[in-house]
């Protein structure tokens, strides 16, 4: 749950587990599916506060790891955290083109 948002997945078995949010918006969320999920149509519902908001399907797929595009121009975001051996963190935050496709 974050924000009083929560999001439950059923996979193609049947299996329901919870979704661990990292974002949400009152137009959008980001979530990572649980570990364990079966390929193929899932049913997925978001609740607010405890009440459902909305259902729907959808696919759940094996997939690489990729990089985020916020424009039609390519334009990539990317949060980066080092962690030096003492411990000590640097965030850095990257937005630049990118070439897709090279």
């Amino acid at each position: 749950m974050l924000g009083g948002a929560a999001v439950s997945v059923t996979d193609s078995a049947g299996l329901a587990r919870a979704a661990q949010l990292y974002y949400v918006s009152p137009g959008a969320g980001e979530l990572r599916d649980s570990a364990g999920l079966r390929d193929g149509i899932a049913s997925i519902s978001i609740s607010s506060n405890g009440r459902v908001t909305a259902t729907g399907q959808i696919e759940i797929a094996q997939v690489a790891p990729s990089l985020f595009t916020v424009n039609a121009d390519n334009l990539a975001a990317m949060n980066v955290i080092r962690v030096s051996q003492s411990g000590r963190r640097l965030s850095n935050r990257f937005i630049r083109p990118i070439r897709m496709g090279m």
